[in-house]
């Protein structure tokens, strides 16, 4: 899945870019993602806490091969917003379904290390298909992209058909008074905490995601250099994703939590103050390794509180958070881009990551 959205990704704001888009509407294009992923990531999770993991996943690989797809027969900015939409269900249906199935098949005390392998893969996925997919749109043009997207998804269809399902999970029901107590657990102090970091550290990747591309190419990069900025990106998200998770099994969450929140604020400013290439490397490289490891830290902290037959519902929640958090990097970050620097969006991401931090070092003191 994240080696075709890997292709895709950072060439979608340079291809509605080539159409005539504006800095705003970069900016919806990451905002109606956000706000389908709000919308259905908790009734997603609850789905597969009742029917299973697998039905969710095969959906969401169909949704993403029709999306790939009509990107290549796409032509106008409107279009391009509108099929975010459709790639926005997709990810409601992926992402709390595989939270909830990483977490429920390790012992409770390897949560974090087991997001870490989770996001590690994935997080390879997306750097390896970033360098692959600057060369491609370089050498063969933008849609060329969204073919390769489209061949992934397919691929992925047949192996979320290959899943097997836990055969205990048959075994477990969950009736009106576990869901009465769960979703009280679900809102427990430590576990908002955890939402939080979702939605600000994802307001920061809602702006990398959708901003980057123009911003770095209007500095100087081509089209094959910004490839490979984002392939360092990822790099950073591996090694911050294994290394997060297994230390805050180790040391707590919330020490790594804040540790990753300063580390973002850092690497946003170097991109909002950076002039050229080397500026933008050092920065993509700090934000990826502090982005990698809040995610496996938020999701062990969400599953140290939650019990499995509504782990699903728990990380609907954290994901209606991530895409809250995309939709308004996304939205604000366009806003201030034409009202008054493309540099604005990084500044406001390392002002809320900072703010993030301070909250979580208050609350880690009492």
């Amino acid at each position: 899945m994240m080696f075709g959205v890997g292709i895709a990704a950072p060439i979608l704001p340079l291809y509605a870019s080539s159409l005539g888009a504006s800095w705003t509407e970069i900016g919806l294009m990451g905002t109606s993602w956000g706000i389908t992923t709000t919308l259905l990531a908790i009734v997603a999770g609850r789905v597969s806490d009742r029917f299973g993991r697998r039905p969710l996943l095969l959906a969401s690989a169909g949704l993403s091969a029709a999306a790939s797809s009509l990107y290549l027969m796409s032509s106008t900015v409107p279009q391009v917003i509108l099929l975010r939409i459709l790639e926005g269900v997709a990810w409601a249906f992926f992402w709390p379904t595989v939270e909830a199935l990483a977490t429920e098949v390790v012992d409770p005390q390897l949560a974090g290390r087991a997001m870490g392998f989770a996001t590690v893969s994935y997080a390879i996925a997306f750097g390896v298909s970033s360098l692959i997919g600057g060369s491609i749109a370089s050498a063969l043009g933008y849609k060329s992209t969204f073919a390769v997207y489209l061949a992934f998804s397919v691929l992925s269809i047949i192996i979320a058909a290959l899943l097997r399902e836990d055969p205990r999970r048959a075994s477990r029901k969950v009736d009106a008074s576990d869901s009465k107590t769960d979703l009280t657990s679900s809102m427990s102090h430590e576990v908002v905490l955890a939402y939080t970091l979702g939605l600000t550290y994802t307001m920061g990747l809602g702006i990398l995601l959708t901003f980057f591309s123009v911003f770095a190419k209007a500095i100087g990069a081509t089209v094959f250099l910004i490839g490979i900025l984002f392939g360092f990106f990822w790099m950073g998200r591996i090694i911050g994703s294994f290394g997060g998770g297994r230390l805050s099994d180790k040391y707590g969450r919330g020490l790594i939590a804040i540790g990753a929140m300063l580390g973002s604020t850092a690497g946003f400013m170097v991109i909002a103050l950076a002039n050229g290439i080397w500026g933008l490397l050092v920065g993509v490289i700090m934000a990826g390794l502090s982005i990698g490891a809040v995610f496996p830290v938020s999701v062990a902290l969400i599953s140290d509180h939650i019990n499995e037959s509504v782990r699903g519902l728990a990380m609907g929640i954290f994901e209606t958070a991530c895409g809250a958090g995309v939709m308004l990097g996304a939205a604000i970050g366009g806003l201030l881009a034409d009202m008054y620097s493309p540099r604005s969006p990084y500044l406001m991401a390392a002002t809320v990551n900072l703010a993030c931090a301070v909250l979580f070092a208050i609350r880690r003191a009492k």
